[in-house]
Parts: C-alpha cells; sequence; structure tokens
C-alpha cells in the first residue's frame, strides 16, 4: 500500500439541524483522500493520524472506506476528526466468466441488466470501451 499524503487545507464545517444552518466555522486541517486499495476500517477502529498533527486543528479523512460508521466529529488524541463522507465499497469476484456472474442473479436482475448493457451500448455510440485492471497502478 502506498504512504499516505496529507495536506494542510481550510475545511469549511458546517453545523446545522436538518436544513437550518446554525453556524459555519473554517478549521485548518490536515487532509488526505482514501486510495481505492485500502481495507475498511474494523469495528473500534480508527483512522490512523497524520505525522505532522501538531501543524494544524486536525485532520479530515475524505471518503474513507468503512466496515462501520464514525462519528462526523469527534475529539481524538487531542486534535479534531472529521468524516462527513462515509459509506461501504462492495466488489465483484470476476474469477468466472460473465454467464457464471449473471447467473447469481434472478431472471428479472438479468433481463434488466442486458436492457441497461444494451442501452449504455447504444448511447455509446454502439461499442463499449472495457479495460481490465488488475493492480492499483493499472487504475491510476
Amino acid at each position: 500500500m502506498a504512504e499516505q499524503v496529507w495536506e494542510r487545507a481550510g475545511v469549511p464545517l458546517k453545523f446545522q439541524v436538518g436544513d437550518i444552518i446554525l453556524g459555519r466555522a473554517v478549521l485548518s486541517l490536515l487532509r488526505r483522500s482514501a486510495r481505492l486499495d485500502e481495507r475498511p476500517l474494523e469495528v473500534g477502529e480508527s483512522p490512523e493520524p497524520p505525522p505532522c498533527l501538531d501543524r494544524a486543528d486536525g485532520y479530515v479523512v475524505w471518503s474513507q472506506p468503512l466496515a462501520r460508521r464514525l462519528p462526523v466529529y469527534a475529539a481524538q488524541r487531542d486534535a479534531i476528526l472529521y468524516a462527513p463522507r462515509q459509506y461501504r465499497r462492495f466488489t465483484v469476484d470476476l474469477s468466472g466468466s460473465f454467464e457464471q456472474y449473471m447467473s447469481a442473479f434472478s431472471g428479472k436482475t438479468r433481463s434488466t441488466l442486458k436492457r441497461k448493457l444494451r442501452k449504455f451500448a447504444e448511447a455509446s455510440g454502439g461499442a463499449i470501451d472495457w479495460k481490465e485492471c488488475r493492480t492499483p497502478e493499472e487504475i491510476e
């Protein structure tokens, strides 16, 4: 896995209840974005804070893949952790054939997927440019 790259940024924080914004603040935070090859955090695990944390008010982790949700704001190790975007990532096992993959779905789902694929091909000028990536370097 590649080394994490942290950058200093003025990150706006919005405090709101429903649609009502109670206030805003801009903090000097260290931030990074998650890479596609990162594993999700496990239950009880937190993102590792950056080594140069003493030069900022806290840190923010954009787009961290999570096995569980973190609080959006949290005090952690004399810093603020801000995790506004959290989601689960899903993967597809492509070791078998396309027919084997499709056989896992119901007939209705297979029909829907085939229809969407056909419409996508039509919108793409009749041909879809498929690429296979097996390493993080190929994805980049």
